[in-house]
């Protein structure tokens, strides 16, 4: 086993059978995907891409309470213009981007709250275990905006159009066995027991096999899913930016703000 590397919000460890662990590490902020969080974990999956060992990758997020939050909404509430909401829809979908073209497949570890941004980051990745308790929202419409990082398309590619319009609008949180049940959860692990060590229960086939077969295999997956993506990428930033700069969503904003810091937090 490799030590681990820190990159500020990331961290990363490299096991010798071929699995890589990647959590975001930002308990105190529920994991929040802030700027320089995405910066950083786009650079630790592109770092990864020439891994020729690498088998198989577990994403999840550092506590028991959040896998991760949204962005930071302190953080971006002076973004204001076209040109600003499309600096954080554009790093957001490179960071995303930069796992859905991993070379291996790529699990999301849901340990707790997938919220927002959160919600688009799980569904980049391949395979998606989550603890009993956690919970998964397209939260966004809250908002009063869109998803900006792909994670509209992803969900489209999972669930359809119609049911994905419905989880879009509706913007409920889902416990694990509804979110199983609309097909967005692979398997649910039992509160107490350890998720990583499901998840590479879960993996132990792909582990048997050489990592060049592997990850030939994901190749041919990831290059599909990426045509639907592709395909819908325009529209959705085009949603993103001009929901994100009109004062319904400012209005929606300052009241989320007000509650959260009503409760001590701060993170949206």
């Amino acid at each position: 086993m490799k030590s681990p590397t820190n990159h500020d919000a990331i961290v990363t460890r490299i096991d010798d059978d071929g699995v890589v662990i990647v959590t975001i590490n930002r308990p105190q902020a529920r994991n929040a995907l802030s700027l320089a969080a995405l910066d950083r974990l786009r650079d630790t999956f592109i770092a990864l891409q020439g891994n020729q060992f690498m088998k198989c990758v577990i994403l999840t997020g550092a506590g028991d309470r959040s896998f991760a939050a949204g962005g930071d909404l302190k953080e971006l509430a002076s973004f204001r213009s076209a040109e600003q909401a499309a600096q954080v829809s554009s790093m957001g979908r490179r960071a995303l981007d930069a796992i859905r073209h991993c070379p291996a497949p790529v699990y999301a570890a849901i340990n707790g709250h997938a919220l927002g941004g959160g919600a688009e980051l799980a569904m980049a990745c391949d395979f998606r275990i989550a603890s009993a308790t956690a919970t998964l929202g397209f939260i966004q419409g809250k908002l009063n905006i869109t998803t900006s990082w792909g994670g509209g398309s992803d969900l489209i590619g999972v669930v359809g159009a119609n049911r994905a319009l419905a989880l879009l609008l509706s913007s409920r949180m889902l416990d694990m066995n509804e979110a199983r049940s609309q097909g967005l959860i692979d398997q649910i692990v039992p509160e107490g027991e350890d998720l990583v060590a499901a998840v590479r229960l879960h993996a132990a086939p792909y582990l048997a096999k050489p990592a060049h077969v592997v990850q030939a295999f994901a190749r041919v997956t990831h290059a599909a899913k990426a045509k639907l993506r592709d395909a819908l990428e325009p529209i959705e930033f085009q949603s993103f930016v001009s929901t994100w700069i009109d004062e319904a969503h400012w209005e929606a904003a300052a009241d989320s703000l007000s509650k959260s810091d009503s409760r001590g937090a701060t993170k949206g």
